[in-house]
């Protein structure tokens, strides 16, 4: 029965392939975080920006505060900031929804470069275990002196290839994620502003703000 192959990556590089193993792990656990962090600070709340708008419209200011209030998310923040400083002048409020999106924002954006770095690393990383390997292969079979031992000394470079194959594996799961949280992110941001700018123009179109 023969050696397992990635068993034998594992012995030969040992060094390699923990740092692999820490690059996935650490991956991993970034990506069940944004998830969890996504679901908290990310919610837009689906049809709030809608009733509470249709309030303001109304001049029921007072019931849209209620509305939106205890509500997670960006939007419902930035809504409660501009319900709260009707009476103070545009650009203060402005200020403000700034102030109170750009926590969230930032919130949001926590540990991307994490992921940003494991995608550009892991190949790299693999692709050098690999030459590492590959080195000490050709220094194994230029220094064996008959057939066999040069024929036992071949699969191992099939071996130093898992380095290139894990790291490879680990940048493309890297890079999905990455995406996928750095465009839900800006979608997160532009839903956001836009509520932000509504809400804004319906206050002011009735006059609301101080001058």
């Amino acid at each position: 029965m023969g050696t397992n192959p990635l068993f034998e990556f594992f012995k030969r590089e040992p060094f390699i392939a923990i740092v692999l193993v820490l690059m996935s792990v650490s991956g991993l656990m970034v990506i069940i975080e944004r998830i969890i962090a996504f679901n908290k600070f990310g919610s837009t709340s689906s049809g709030l920006m809608t009733e509470a708008l249709d309030l303001v419209k109304a001049g029921r200011d007072n019931e849209a505060l209620r509305a939106v209030n205890d509500q997670p998310g960006p939007v419902a923040a930035i809504a409660r900031v501009v319900l709260s400083n009707a009476k103070r002048p545009v650009h203060e409020v402005e200020r403000l929804v700034q102030e109170a999106a750009e926590e969230y924002f930032l919130a949001l954006e926590k540990y991307l470069p994490v992921l940003d770095t494991i995608t550009t690393l892991s190949p790299l990383w693999g692709l050098f275990g690999t030459i590492i390997g590959m080195i000490q292969v050709f220094v194994q079979y230029a220094a064996a002196n008959d057939d066999k031992t040069k024929q036992a000394i071949l699969p191992s470079v099939g071996t130093a290839l898992y380095a290139t194959a894990g790291g490879i594996l680990i940048a493309i799961v890297s890079f999905i994620a990455y995406n996928y949280f750095a465009s839900r992110r800006l979608r997160i941001i532009a839903e956001s502003e836009q509520a932000a700018t509504k809400l804004i123009n319906a206050l002011e179109a009735r006059g609301t703000f101080a001058r």
